[in-house]
């Protein structure tokens, strides 16, 4: 088996061991952890826990509120199968990502060439500290984001790696990808980021399948195939719309995108009115004032919105100034009809909606109201003068959190921290849901305090450490490998030598690349227009990507220097 290893061929059996031995260490780090249950985070954990519940029951979403259509079902349906096969919550995102890793080297295995590499990048990855985190203890759906946005990912490297062989060799790399991207699309209401990468990786594929020396036969279904990530996202829509259409009487999939809702909260931002600007805030209070002139729909819950508006005032980043932060104000919106009593039905709310949506509408185009132009997405408030500084700096600080891991790490029940409850049967609720002891307020430290569990958290740390200290110098190599192998392959062009695979090594370095820059510029501009977003808790996507990009890059530019040494 060494004589094998280091002639240069991959031994899967020594991956195999190898792989086992890591997985088993980092699952019982993962397992270790608290669950740190927030059952008064009624927009958030505890959504996401209630409506896995419903599901549980065979309910689907419960009784419709507010609340029901705001965010994706992937996190909950994930939570109810979960807790239908019989794992806790710690042990199926842990399982997870450990598949989602593994499927990364056999997704990468034309080019990785020798064992080593395989154990090196499955290792690097394994242990993102991201995955035994704060990150990780929050029963929400950034917990399974990392093994989303992998899965993806290596789905479509595997393809292509292997589109100009039979259909049938990679076929299953498709219905994956198709899968992870559905799951994904689902989990998260800002997934729009992956589009573009799915867009391009569709059309370079499609025309290389085209430009085959190999005859028609196969090609079409070779086409269709990468494709149906893509056709996924309409398939997985109507899909869940049609269950909720089942069950609510209303085709739709998420409040946050479709219907009336959306349309209304965007002629609200981008409305112009001779109030002053001010940071962070598209509709302030003088602001609304001036919208009920020309929305009596929505004076109607004028009240209504000035006491949920005072309610989130509280909770921004400057509690002094009275106001609501973009990234507050739809709550505040949706609360307001809720208590007015819009939200009896699905219709209701969205016939609602289409009122001041038209409104408003009106007013702009018969000129009483001026508005300027909107973003791609009704969540995204409208571009201010000064933003684009301000959302370089917000860049550069995104690049350097993820780079250094500059997070909370472990939350560790005996230091002090407390889950929080809602007073009443949130605790047991997440019990329930999770499979997991959930640690009360009264009875913090109790169930933790266990000698064992102690030197897990100590691991951890000393893991974080690690990362935080090699990552900045490791991405610095990496940055300066790939700047070598994009010289290398230009040459190449020039000189009429370029390998394929040298082509396709610094393509899946750029796709990671981009993919990093457009997540971390959502965060960013969300930070600097709605609300505080740049941490470890919402870059869980990033460091994945970060972390293949760098070892990628790391491995193959030491093998091009080497094939240029011995030439």
């Amino acid at each position: 088996m060494g004589k094998k290893a280091c002639s240069g061929t991959f031994s899967w059996k020594l991956f195999g061991i190898v792989a086992f031995c890591l997985s088993w260490c980092k699952h019982a780090l993962a397992v270790s952890l608290p669950v740190y249950a927030l059952a008064d985070a009624s927009f958030d954990d505890r959504l996401m826990v209630n409506l896995a519940y419903w599901i549980m029951n065979g309910q689907w979403l419960g009784t419709y509120n507010s609340n029901t259509f705001v965010k994706g079902v992937g996190f909950p349906v994930f939570l109810a199968i979960t807790r239908f096969i019989g794992f806790s919550y710690l042990s199926a995102i842990s399982l997870f990502y450990i598949a989602a890793c593994l499927l990364t080297i056999v997704a990468l295995r034309p080019v990785l060439k020798k064992t080593w590499q395989g154990i090196f990048l499955y290792g690097v990855l394994l242990f993102n500290p991201e995955t035994i985190s704060y990150t990780t203890q929050r029963v929400y759906r950034n917990s399974i984001t990392p093994s989303q946005v992998l899965l993806i990912l290596v789905c479509c490297f595997a393809i292509y790696l292997r589109y100009k062989q039979p259909l049938k060799k990679w076929w299953g790399w498709a219905v994956g990808a198709a899968l992870s991207v559905a799951f994904f699309w689902h989990t998260r209401e800002d997934a729009i980021w992956i589009l573009p990468f799915l867009l391009l990786f569709a059309v370079i594929l499609v025309i290389g399948i085209c430009r085959d020396a190999d005859g028609i036969k196969g090609k079409p279904g070779k086409a269709i195939s990468v494709v149906v990530p893509i056709l996924a996202i309409p398939l997985s829509t109507a899909v869940i719309s049609l269950v909720n259409y089942n069950h609510y009487g209303v085709y739709i999939s998420n409040e946050l995108s479709q219907g009336n809702f959306p349309k209304a909260l965007q002629a609200m931002y981008v409305a112009k009115t001779d109030t002053p600007e001010l940071q962070y805030v598209s509709v302030s209070r003088e602001k609304l004032e001036k919208l009920y002139e020309y929305s009596p729909s929505l004076a109607e819950m004028r009240d209504e919105l000035e006491e949920w508006y005072d309610v989130f005032a509280e909770v921004d980043r400057n509690i002094t100034d009275g106001e609501v932060e973009d990234g507050y104000f739809f709550w505040v919106l949706r609360m307001a009809a809720e208590t007015k009593g819009y939200y009896e039905t699905p219709q209701m709310s969205d016939a609602y909606f289409g009122r001041i949506a038209k409104e408003l509408q009106t007013a702009f185009d018969n000129g009483t109201l001026e508005h300027t132009w909107s973003m791609p997405s009704a969540l995204m408030p409208p571009w201010r003068e000064g933003n684009f500084g301000r959302l370089m700096t917000a860049l550069g600080k995104c690049y350097r959190v993820a780079l250094t891991f500059d997070g909370e790490g472990v939350v560790k029940m005996d230091d002090g921290a407390e889950a929080q409850s809602d007073g009443a049967d949130g605790i047991a609720l997440f019990e329930t849901v999770t499979n997991n002891i959930t640690v009360a307020p009264d009875q913090v430290g109790k169930e933790y305090k266990v000698e064992i569990e102690k030197k897990f958290w100590n691991i951890q740390d000393l893991i974080l450490v690690l990362y935080r200290k090699i990552n900045p110098l490791a991405c610095a190599v990496a940055v300066i490998c790939y700047m070598g192998l994009m010289v290398q392959m230009i040459r190449g062009a020039l000189q009429h030598t370029v390998q394929e695979m040298q082509v396709k090594k610094w393509l899946i370095l750029t796709a990671l690349a981009c993919n990093v820059l457009a997540l971390c510029a959502g965060i960013s501009y969300n930070e600097i227009s709605c609300c505080p977003t740049i941490g470890p808790f919402y870059l869980s996507g990033v460091y994945p990507m970060f972390l293949l990009f760098e070892v990628l890059a790391f491995l193959w530019g030491i093998q091009e220097l080497r094939q240029r040494k011995n030439k």
